[in-house]
């Protein structure tokens, strides 16, 4: 008979554990309670079941004697002499030592019957009744162990759940009057690391908090003992503890659960202001974030009566401190979601939460007694929740004037100028902001400017607002669409903040400053009244123009002056140079806010029809479309559509002759301004631009720039991740690569790899998208896909081998900068490097932190990102016709014999396939078996194919094709050595590869072993002595350093 294979004894083996890893239900302290009667009449008669035997002790003991429970419980049989203890008088004076003896069995190590010890307490808990009050606490520490220490095996935590579940409700009556004691014995319950613990612990301690007299002092005792060592989860465990107080079940609250939640709260509002009140007050916000996610699933008619329960209490509070501490209990009621959001892993939307608020009057109520509080002030809590109040609750028609007071009010009684600013930036949104909120502003500016003009820091901040709300209501982006400047507020309460902006509206201002005063200077003039400072604002575009710093401030400063400028008097921008106009947007390379100043300049200047200059700007912008931003690249294209020349004239077969209306930039920009989700649009203006076709829409008289900027932003659409775009794109640009210039071609493609690449690799191009600007929604952080776009684009390069083979030039040097990479990040050597060369040199980094996971993160990402592009890149070369005639060959064949030694099968794949494009007679009869040993569902059945031995005359591999098939065939095994996959097979699969390496020659074999150890061999060298490879291995950091990973086979 055939021994087992230890493969799949293996596999039984872990499918057996696997199961034992399946948990039970853990139920809930209520459910338990439910199963076993749900209330105190039920649950008494529950217990007090008919039974043959006198007690529930000696019931239970047969009853768990009958089942196979192991020597435990036997050898607790034989102490206790059980065959005496037939009556509850014997039960009743044998106590004691049954008691003793239960806790010495069922605390041992490793004791397999503590389900049924579980069970015999329980029932000698329901025979003494009141009696076991002695042994109450004791059971308690144990029963605890069991939960929270103890292993998690099913049994037990299920046995202990019960019993502690019977010991709290036969006990209710003790334990309710000695909640504190009670607290302390459960506070490692509440403290565990397991949701379910805590879930427990809270349900069946607040079933004795409910019979509490006061129960505001054992509330506040509660969070005492928590702050003594407080913890995350501890903090959860009082939380569930008070919201469990007043909910009942199946979305149900109790009934008495408004005056459980008000006693509550008011054992901790009234508190003194310290580090215990803010550990209190989180505990609370915690409890009503529960108590929110409860009522959304109830349907009990009374499940928001916490909002009646704290509106009131606000009203009632006697200070500011408590109201501040009840504004944020409610803040969580009314604080609603954004108004659509994508679900994580469904490409699916859902609509926002409402807010339901069930007293806006009785709030609103509350809302204006506090502020009329003699020590009423703001702190961010009050900011917060007022303004959120006002936003969601009372943003309509007829509450306006309601905003309109509590605000005006807020700003009479407070002094706090900063804190009534960042109110007024919360509410900035509220439909009636701009009519009766916006005086309070200029109130508070006209107060600090007469009294207070020195004060920088609170006039940065009143700047700051204007500008953004300048910037919210009249975005600069669409300066040039604007016919009119119509002002958006009353501006007869800011004349003073005007005055004094204009007075000090001067160059030598840091650049936010300076930045923030343009962006709010034209709306503070009326369309009808002459606008000052405008010499100012022009001396402020020359200076800046002409500076040499690139900071993206630089830009945006002149964009907001040019914009002003332009909105007041844009005959005035003639006066500026365009010469230094053009070095400004070279300078920031065509980064969105140089773009869209010179737009504004170039529209002034009127439409063009000379097509030099249209060439000329063309060349200025052009790196534009080397951007990832869609904006940047839509700003550039509406620079050009200024230009209205003669198109082309195009003669059909017919004779007839056809010019185009519209030029190659309106059909781009027509195509980049189509919206995403509807591509087929997108494409359909692209496709407008099919090579050949393309020379309609070209201007008569246009240099090669024209047909660079098509073919650019036809590459630049790699940025947009929308994978069906793709598909449309790649024919698009194989007609161009067939039948454009090759030169040409190749010379606009390089140029937009290498911008990807040095994206990729962190350098900066000094274009400032890595900043963030202060103008809203220009100059944003790029936060593009540049690995994407670059495997895109080399999966391009599949569908035209042919037109790739010739231009090796330029592909050769990126597939080999990526295999650098790629062993820069797998080998073991990378680390070490440096540590080597550097023998005798002072280590600078001997206290160099560990690699977190973050950064390992981080290193796994980089390196799939890489054998991706990688990976496209050799199936390009794998359909080249001619393999020797490319560019640095010698080096790409010592690349793809390397590969095929990788772990990564995709690579191993495409390496052997770039191998047989060498057109090999030998290699292409063994191509298909090759092909399925790298495939790991097919090597076990294909290892035979490479038998080597010839010791029963069945050789697979001839003498004539060694030299050539066994090194291709050791390099792959090589790989699949390392690879280790840790699943069904893999010892027969080891033991498989290893017998078809045993067949080689003495040769063979020291090509595999110099091939299996070359990473050691490149650290210490294939001819190190001992001494000098202990010497290596003694250097301080040489195993902290080294990758040991990629020895494991």
């Amino acid at each position: 008979m055939d021994s087992p294979d230890e493969d799949e004894l293996f596999e039984k083996y872990a499918e057996a554990k696997r199961k034992t890893k399946v948990m039970r239900k853990f139920l809930s302290f209520n459910e338990r309670i439910e199963q076993m009667g749900g209330d105190n009449g039920r649950f008494s008669r529950k217990l007090a079941t008919e039974t043959s035997f006198e007690t529930y002790f000696e019931d239970t003991l047969e009853t768990w004697r009958a089942e196979d429970q192991g020597p435990d419980l036997e050898s607790f049989v034989v102490s206790i002499q059980s065959n005496s203890i037939k009556t509850y008088a014997q039960l009743l004076h044998k106590a004691d030592s049954i008691f003793e003896s239960l806790c010495e069995h069922i605390v041992k190590p490793d004791c397999h019957s503590i389900p049924a010890f579980c069970g015999i307490l329980s029932a000698l808990a329901r025979d003494l009744r009141e009696k076991f009050n002695q042994y109450c606490w004791r059971s308690f520490e144990i029963l605890i162990n069991i939960l929270d220490i103890g292993e998690r095996i099913p049994e037990n935590v299920e046995a202990a759940y019960l019993c502690l579940t019977v010991l709290v409700k036969v006990q209710a009556t003790t334990l309710s009057k000695q909640l504190k004691k009670t607290f302390v014995h459960f506070l490692p319950l509440f403290a565990s690391s397991r949701g379910f613990v805590r879930r427990f612990a809270a349900e069946s301690y607040a079933y004795l908090l409910r019979k509490s007299s006061d129960l505001r002092s054992v509330s506040l005792y509660i969070v005492k003992q928590a702050y003594k060592t407080p913890h995350n989860y501890l903090s959860d465990g009082c939380a569930l503890l008070f919201y469990t107080t007043y909910i009942g079940i199946a979305g149900t609250f109790h009934s008495n659960s408004s005056q459980y939640l008000r006693d509550i709260i008011s054992s901790f509002v009234s508190l003194p202001n310290d580090d215990f009140k803010e550990f209190c007050l989180k505990i609370l916000i915690q409890m009503i974030g529960y108590t929110i996610e409860y009522a959304k699933k109830s349907t009990y008619p009374n499940r928001f009566f916490y909002h009646h329960v704290l509106t009131k209490m606000l009203g009632e509070s006697k200070n500011i401190l408590e109201a501040s501490c009840l504004m944020r209990l409610l803040h969580p009621c009314i604080v609603t979601s954004d108004d659509e959001f994508l679900n994580e892993g469904k490409n699916e939307f859902k609509t926002a939460e409402k807010v339901v608020f069930e007293c806006p009057q009785e709030l609103r109520s509350a809302i204006q007694y506090v502020v009329k509080f003699d020590d009423f002030k703001l702190d961010q809590y009050v900011v917060g929740f007022i303004s959120e109040t006002l936003l969601t609750i009372f943003n309509d028609d007829k509450n306006r004037l309601f905003s309109k007071d509590i605000t005006l009010s807020i700003v009479e009684k407070s002094n706090d100028y900063e804190a009534i600013i960042d109110m007024l930036l919360k509410l900035i949104e509220l439909d009636s902001f701009d009519l009766y909120l916006m005086p309070s502003l200029g109130k508070i500016a006209d107060e600090i400017i007469k009294n207070d003009a020195n004060n920088n820091g609170i006039l940065r901040k009143i700047t700051s607002f204007y500008a953004y709300l300048c910037s919210q209501r009249r975005p600069i982006k669409e300066t040039i669409d604007r016919e009119s400047r119509s002002n958006f507020f009353d501006l007869s309460h800011h004349s003073s903040y005007r005055d004094w902006l204009v007075k000090n509206l001067e160059s030598d201002l840091d650049d936010e400053f300076l930045l923030d005063m343009l962006i709010s200077w034209p709306w503070l003039f009326s369309q009808s009244k002459n606008v000052d400072g405008t010499e100012n604002v022009i001396r402020i575009i020359e200076k800046y123009i002409k500076s040499d710093n690139k900071n993206i401030l630089n830009s945006q400063v002149v964009l907001a002056a040019v914009s002003g400028i332009y909105m007041i008097n844009k005959e005035l921008l003639k006066t500026i140079d365009m010469i230094f106009v053009e070095q400004f947007i070279r300078k920031h390379n065509c980064c969105e806010s140089s773009l869209l100043a010179f737009e504004l300049f170039v529209k002034v200047l009127g439409v063009s029809k000379n097509v030099e200059y249209m060439n000329k700007v063309s060349e200025l912008v052009y790196p534009a479309f080397l951007n990832s931003n869609g904006n940047v690249r839509l700003t550039a294209l509406q620079i050009l559509r200024n230009f209205k020349l003669k198109m082309k004239s195009i003669t059909d077969e017919d004779g007839n002759v056809q010019c185009q209306t519209k030029s190659a930039f309106d059909v781009l920009f027509e195509a980049e301004s189509s919206e995403l989700i509807n591509f087929r649009e997108r494409l359909l203006h692209f496709r407008k631009l099919r090579h050949g076709q393309h020379k309609e829409y070209i201007p008569e008289g246009s240099s090669d720039i024209v047909e660079k900027i098509v073919l650019t932003e036809l590459l630049s659409q790699f940025f947009v991740n929308f994978t069906p775009l793709w598909k449309g794109i790649h024919e698009l640009l194989k007609e161009f690569a067939q039948e454009m210039n090759i030169d040409m071609f190749w010379g606009i493609v390089g140029q937009w790899i290498d911008n990807v690449n040095k994206h990729i690799k962190g350098s900066s191009e000094k274009t400032g998208l890595s900043e963030n600007g202060r103008i809203i929604g220009v100059d944003l952080s790029n936060r593009s896909d540049f690995v994407n776009a670059r495997i895109q684009s080399y999966n391009f390069f599949e569908s035209i081998p042919e037109v790739a083979e010739r231009r090796t030039r330029i592909l050769s040097p990126l597939v080999l900068e990526l295999y650098d990479d790629f062993n820069r990040l797998t080998s073991s050597t990378a680390k070490i490097e440096n540590l080597i060369q550097d023998e005798e040199e002072e280590e600078e980094n001997e206290n160099e932190e560990e690699t977190n996971e973050g950064e390992e993160s981080e290193k796994r990402t980089e390196i799939a990102h890489i054998l991706k592009a990688l990976n496209s890149l050799l199936i390009v070369y794998s359909k080249f016709n001619a393999a020797k005639a490319t560019y640095l060959e010698p080096k790409l064949l010592e690349m793809y014999e390397k590969l095929l030694s990788t772990k990564y099968e995709g690579l191993q794949k495409s390496a052997l396939a770039c191998i047989c494009s060498y057109r090999s007679s030998i290699l292409a009869q063994y191509r298909e078996n090759l092909d399925n040993l790298i495939d790991e569902d097919k090597l076990r059945q294909t290892l035979i194919y490479f038998k080597l031995s010839n010791d029963e005359d069945d050789v697979q591999v001839i003498d004539e094709h060694r030299p050539v098939i066994v090194p291709i065939l050791l390099r792959i095994l090589h790989g699949k050595l390392i690879a280790n996959p840790k699943k069904k097979g893999a010892i027969s699969r080891r033991n498989g590869i290893i017998y078809v390496i045993g067949g080689c020659r003495s040769d063979e074999l020291t090509f595999f072993f110099k091939l299996y150890f070359s990473q050691i061999y490149s650290i210490f060298g294939s001819s190190s002595s001992f001494d000098e490879i202990e010497k290596i291995c003694q250097k301080e950091g040489f195993f902290s350093n080294i990758n040991l990973r990629v020895f494991l086979g």
